[in-house]
């Protein structure tokens, strides 16, 4: 045990574990009040573990799913709705993969009612942007061309170096054309391009850019 000394009550006293015995009941409460602390930290850092690794678990079915190329788009919005019915039915991560799999089964019209959903509850940011993308494109097929290109324009100039910028660019791009744009499409498509060629970047993003000067 190591000797100390209770700076309030100017008392001796001893640690020895978690325990403190000491001559005044101040101090006494104060250990007790740490042991309580520190067990409820414990109990609440294994909840969160748990948590974490039901969630991870949870997702790593998911994409097997998505991985398994023997099911068809309908078998897949069948084990994906199985999936998501373990989980609450506010989730917003299992909304996002049922829409997914309406997606890409081309059953658009509910894609886009769960991407609202799962958007509006809220996702983490990189499933944002995945969801925000999708429910774009979504909706550019069902007509709805002015709001995707909104959504896209503002998904392409929010984060430029994010790591589904391009993608959003792609997207954008799509949307441009269908809006009678392919001049301001293709100066998208080419200056999101530019970076990724082996020469002459600079040389493409000024043609690029001259391109939607033209058409300003």
């Amino acid at each position: 045990m190591t000797e100390g000394v209770d700076a309030t009550a100017s008392a001796p006293f001893f640690v020895s574990g978690c325990r403190l015995v000491s001559a005044t009941r101040r101090a006494g409460r104060v250990c007790d009040d740490m042991s309580w602390a520190l067990d409820r930290g414990l109990r609440l850092d294994t909840r969160t573990r748990e948590r974490d690794d039901s969630m991870s678990d949870w997702q790593s079915r998911v994409d097997a799913v998505w991985s398994d190329d023997a099911l068809s788009p309908e078998d897949v919005i069948v084990r994906i709705d199985e999936l998501a019915a373990e989980r609450p039915a506010d989730d917003a991560l299992a909304l996002f993969e049922r829409a997914g799999a309406r997606d890409s089964a081309g059953v658009e019209d509910e894609a886009e009612l769960l991407y609202r959903r799962a958007l509006a509850i809220g996702l983490d940011d990189e499933r944002r942007t995945r969801a925000t993308i999708q429910l774009a494109s979504t909706i550019r097929n069902l007509g709805k061309t002015e709001e995707a290109l909104a959504m896209l324009r503002a998904e392409y100039e929010r984060e430029p170096r994010g790591p589904l910028h391009d993608a959003a660019a792609a997207f954008y791009a799509l949307a441009l054309v269908s809006s009678g744009m392919p001049e301001r499409a293709a100066s998208i498509a080419l200056q999101t391009l530019a970076p990724h060629l082996p020469r002459y970047t600079r040389s493409v993003t000024g043609y690029a850019r001259e391109i939607a000067d033209d058409r300003a």
